[in-house]
């Protein structure tokens, strides 16, 4: 399970290419939730789904038992770099 917090660039757009990148690497590690805390119209337009509190302690439940991301393959890298790794063959 991942939990997503807010996220801020000067750049345009940059934190949606952020997201996507997390996203791919989720689907790359079989997570198959990140916690968004908020369903913003925006994130809903992206496929979140809003979980009733028994549906999520459930997910939180089974997400926090499995073992943890190796996440020194994507670390210290760009995100073309996470890109590159998650379309390829690990």
């Amino acid at each position: 399970m991942l939990y997503g917090e807010s996220m801020f660039t000067t750049l345009p757009d940059l934190s949606k290419l952020a997201l996507s990148t997390l996203c791919s690497i989720a689907r790359s590690e079989s997570v198959h939730m990140i916690d968004c805390q908020e369903a913003t119209e925006h994130l809903i337009s992206l496929g979140g789904t809003e979980l009733s509190g028994s549906d999520f302690y459930q997910s939180l439940q089974k997400e926090t038992a499995r073992d943890p991301i190796d996440w020194r393959l994507y670390c210290g890298r760009s995100l073309n770099d996470c890109l590159g790794i998650l379309l390829s063959d690990k």
